[in-house]
């Protein structure tokens, strides 16, 4: 979290699980962790999107769908 700052990239975090770790070497496999980063940005005025399993108010359901938005990529069909 010490290297976030203002003005940085916008960020999606994407954890499987959603409790609280059990194991301090592994922390940032859980949503616990995740939902602390993404508090951490949002005070420094970084955009970020937080999925996990349950999570409210998921605009991309993965990380791919954020990221051709953030990259503004057009998908077009072969024809």
């Amino acid at each position: 979290m010490a290297l976030a700052a203002p003005g940085a990239s916008p960020v999606y975090i994407f954890t499987i699980r959603y409790r609280q770790s059990q194991s301090p070497t592994k922390p940032p496999h859980f949503a616990n962790y995740g939902i602390k980063l993404a508090v951490h940005l949002k005070t420094l005025g970084v955009e970020c999107e937080l999925n996990y399993p349950g999570a409210p108010g998921i605009t991309h359901p993965d990380m791919f769908a954020y990221l051709m938005e953030k990259l503004q990529v057009t998908v077009h069909s072969k024809q």
